[in-house]
Protein backbone atom coordinates (compact mmCIF):
# COMPACT_ATOMS: atom_id res chain seq x y z
CA UNK A 1 0.00 0.00 0.00
CA UNK A 2 1.37 3.38 -1.00
CA UNK A 3 0.88 5.56 2.09
CA UNK A 4 2.99 8.47 3.26
CA UNK A 5 2.49 9.21 6.95
CA UNK A 6 3.84 12.32 8.65
CA UNK A 7 3.56 13.35 12.28
CA UNK A 8 3.99 16.97 13.29
CA UNK A 9 3.68 16.96 17.07
CA UNK A 10 0.63 14.70 17.14
CA UNK A 11 -0.94 16.11 13.99
CA UNK A 12 -0.87 13.20 11.59
CA UNK A 13 -1.27 13.43 7.83
CA UNK A 14 -1.80 10.24 5.86
CA UNK A 15 -1.39 10.60 2.10
CA UNK A 16 -3.12 7.80 0.22
CA UNK A 17 -1.49 7.38 -3.17
CA UNK A 18 -3.50 4.56 -4.72
CA UNK A 19 -7.00 3.13 -5.00
CA UNK A 20 -8.56 1.74 -1.83
CA UNK A 21 -10.02 -1.68 -2.49
CA UNK A 22 -10.89 -4.85 -0.60
CA UNK A 23 -7.39 -6.08 -1.46
CA UNK A 24 -5.47 -3.31 0.32
CA UNK A 25 -7.99 -1.92 2.83
CA UNK A 26 -6.70 -4.15 5.64
CA UNK A 27 -3.24 -2.61 5.27
CA UNK A 28 -4.79 0.87 5.33
CA UNK A 29 -6.77 -0.09 8.43
CA UNK A 30 -3.65 -1.38 10.20
CA UNK A 31 -1.81 1.88 9.47
CA UNK A 32 -4.69 3.99 10.80
CA UNK A 33 -5.06 1.86 13.94
CA UNK A 34 -1.50 2.77 14.88
CA UNK A 35 -2.39 6.46 14.60
CA UNK A 36 -5.94 7.04 15.85
CA UNK A 37 -5.27 6.38 19.53
CA UNK A 38 -2.46 8.95 19.74
CA UNK A 39 -3.34 11.61 17.15
CA UNK A 40 -4.29 15.13 18.20
CA UNK A 41 -5.57 15.62 14.64
CA UNK A 42 -5.80 13.33 11.63
CA UNK A 43 -5.80 14.50 8.03
CA UNK A 44 -6.36 12.00 5.24
CA UNK A 45 -4.93 13.50 2.08
CA UNK A 46 -6.74 11.67 -0.70
CA UNK A 47 -5.36 13.71 -3.58
CA UNK A 48 -3.42 10.67 -4.84
CA UNK A 49 -6.45 8.37 -4.73
CA UNK A 50 -8.87 8.08 -7.63
CA UNK A 51 -11.21 5.39 -6.27
CA UNK A 52 -12.39 3.82 -3.04
CA UNK A 53 -14.48 0.72 -2.60
CA UNK A 54 -16.89 0.13 0.25
CA UNK A 55 -14.02 -1.53 2.11
CA UNK A 56 -12.03 1.71 2.02
CA UNK A 57 -15.08 3.70 3.09
CA UNK A 58 -15.56 1.35 6.04
CA UNK A 59 -11.98 1.86 7.21
CA UNK A 60 -12.34 5.64 7.04
CA UNK A 61 -15.65 5.50 8.89
CA UNK A 62 -14.19 3.33 11.66
CA UNK A 63 -11.27 5.74 12.06
CA UNK A 64 -13.68 8.67 12.22
CA UNK A 65 -15.77 6.98 14.91
CA UNK A 66 -12.68 6.48 17.08
CA UNK A 67 -11.57 10.06 16.52
CA UNK A 68 -15.08 11.34 17.35
CA UNK A 69 -15.12 9.31 20.58
CA UNK A 70 -11.82 10.93 21.52
CA UNK A 71 -13.07 14.40 20.54
CA UNK A 72 -10.32 14.77 17.95
CA UNK A 73 -10.67 16.24 14.46
CA UNK A 74 -10.41 14.07 11.37
CA UNK A 75 -10.27 15.91 8.06
CA UNK A 76 -10.42 14.58 4.51
CA UNK A 77 -8.52 16.65 1.98
CA UNK A 78 -7.91 16.56 -1.76
CA UNK A 79 -10.85 14.48 -2.95
CA UNK A 80 -10.99 14.50 -6.74
CA UNK A 81 -14.30 14.57 -8.62
CA UNK A 82 -14.55 10.75 -8.86
CA UNK A 83 -13.97 10.18 -5.16
CA UNK A 84 -16.25 13.08 -4.23
CA UNK A 85 -18.99 11.47 -6.33
CA UNK A 86 -18.58 8.21 -4.39
CA UNK A 87 -18.88 10.14 -1.12
CA UNK A 88 -22.02 11.90 -2.40
CA UNK A 89 -23.67 8.70 -3.64
CA UNK A 90 -23.05 6.87 -0.37
CA UNK A 91 -24.04 9.81 1.84
CA UNK A 92 -20.56 9.89 3.37
CA UNK A 93 -20.18 13.51 2.28
CA UNK A 94 -22.46 14.35 5.23
CA UNK A 95 -20.43 12.32 7.74
CA UNK A 96 -16.95 13.74 7.20
CA UNK A 97 -15.22 17.09 7.51
CA UNK A 98 -14.11 17.53 3.89
CA UNK A 99 -11.77 20.39 3.04
CA UNK A 100 -12.07 22.09 -0.33
CA UNK A 101 -14.51 19.74 -2.02
CA UNK A 102 -15.30 20.67 -5.59
CA UNK A 103 -18.91 20.93 -4.46
CA UNK A 104 -21.21 19.30 -1.96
Amino acid sequence: MDLVITNDGGRYTVCVNEKLTAVNSSEFEAALKKIVEDADELVLDLSGMDYTSSAGLRVMLCAKQIMDERGVDMILRGLNDMVMQIFRETGFVNLFNIENPSDK
